[in-house]
């Protein structure tokens, strides 16, 4: 290839770079703005978000977790989110915007995190566009980025365990393996749902043995650097959060 056409290439290359980034940003921006349209218009907190708006107060008041047990000794939701909004709270930051600002900062991001999912899945640029956009319209998603809840702390993150997974499997790397880890062992802190991924990533490693599209002991590893992943993120995170172990049986709970 002549030095000519090495240049034409790359000169095509970060011209379709700078449009993909162009495009991601009004996909964003109109995310954010369709998100701040819906707060105005119902800007009123919901019953269940009213209730997360007590049990924040109650932990922002007595200065650790204990105090949310002593306002509702059988809670049972999953704690980061409550975290994050405190966090903000902290920060000087009213509660009611604390919480709705962190659901409108994440909600609006989602849509990017799908386009990433669907392109890795698809390989196809325009159906992630489209995918993309979906999301950014989609009025359930609107919805639960203007509320003081778990929902889209969730969502944020789960897009992020998908997308690193996915990235995982595409490339056979054992840093994608670590990084979905991580990211999930903050996302089972967010919603219970998030179990339902082990069993799945254990069955599609076993999988990869069975059918033999992978050696064993790259399986091993790859296993061995998400579990790790999840340990570490979950451990650290409730260490930073001040919950005791003892609250976790919420999960016991939930599973039986």
């Amino acid at each position: 290839m002549s030095f000519k056409k090495i240049l034409l290439t790359q000169a095509e290359q970060t011209k379709a770079s700078a449009t993909c980034h162009l495009l991601l940003a009004g996909l964003f921006l109109l995310s954010l703005l369709l998100r701040l349209f819906c707060w105005f218009m119902e800007p009123t907190l919901s019953r269940d978000a009213v209730a997360y708006v007590g049990i924040i107060s109650a932990w922002f008041a007595k200065g650790d977790f204990s105090g949310v047990l002593s306002y509702w000794p059988d809670c049972w939701i999953p704690p980061l989110p409550m975290w994050l909004v405190l966090l903000l709270v902290k920060c000087g930051i009213p509660i009611e915007a604390a919480g709705v600002g962190l659901s409108l900062a994440l909600g609006s991001l989602i849509p990017l995190l799908i386009f990433h999912i669907t392109n890795v899945v698809t390989g196809n640029k325009s159906i992630a566009y489209g995918a993309a956009l979906l999301a950014a319209v989609h009025p359930m998603l609107i919805e639960l980025a203007i509320e003081i809840q778990r929902d889209t702390t969730y969502l944020f993150l789960i897009g992020f365990v998908l997308w690193f997974l996915l990235e995982a499997i595409q490339k056979e790397s054992t840093f994608f393996w670590g990084v979905g880890g991580i990211f999930l062992g903050l996302s089972i802190l967010s919603r219970f749902e998030s179990l339902e991924l082990l069993p799945l990533v254990f069955c599609y490693l076993a999988g990869s043995v069975i059918f033999k599209t992978q050696k064993l002991h790259i399986v091993f590893k790859q296993l061995g650097v998400f579990c790790i992943g999840v340990i570490v993120a979950f451990a650290l995170t409730t260490w930073l959060m001040g919950v005791p172990l003892s609250y976790y049986k919420i999960y016991y709970d939930r599973v039986t």
